[in-house]
């Protein structure tokens, strides 16, 4: 397994307007897209904030059932396979949490690093053929 990259950060607010700005005016992000989380909630609000080179930040409500985990921003280390990679870092002692996830266009799965953050590995999913 290689980690390629941090791609993802998550943070989850409960001032959506102030958060979005912030990302926006404060800190250059441009909206990559927003509306409503796609896996399982469908009353979360998100919102996508990128980067030139990709990089995004995305925000979730007060309402996501995960909020738990984002009382710090969660990072998402970008792999080429999260099964695999979630696998071989099992195998090396790593507690992961859940299962893995899949949206429209990314699969992901959160795991605790010994100090007990919650991180994630992430994949893009390939377009059919």
């Amino acid at each position: 397994m290689l980690i390629k990259g941090i791609h993802w950060v998550g943070v989850c607010t409960a001032d959506w307007d102030r958060t979005v700005a912030f990302y926006r005016d404060a800190l250059g992000f441009s909206m990559r897209s927003e509306g409503l989380l796609s896996v399982a909630q469908d009353d979360v609000r998100c919102a996508e904030m990128a980067l030139p080179n990709g990089d995004f930040v995305e925000i979730f409500d007060a309402r996501l059932a995960e909020r738990e985990l984002f009382a710090a921003p969660v990072v998402g280390f970008l792999v080429d396979d999260v099964e695999t990679a979630r696998r071989e870092m099992a195998e090396k002692g790593v507690s992961f949490i859940g299962p893995v996830y899949r949206g429209h266009s990314w699969e992901w799965s959160y795991f605790r690093s010994p100090e007990g953050h919650v991180y994630q590995i992430m994949a893009e999913l390939k377009a059919p053929a």
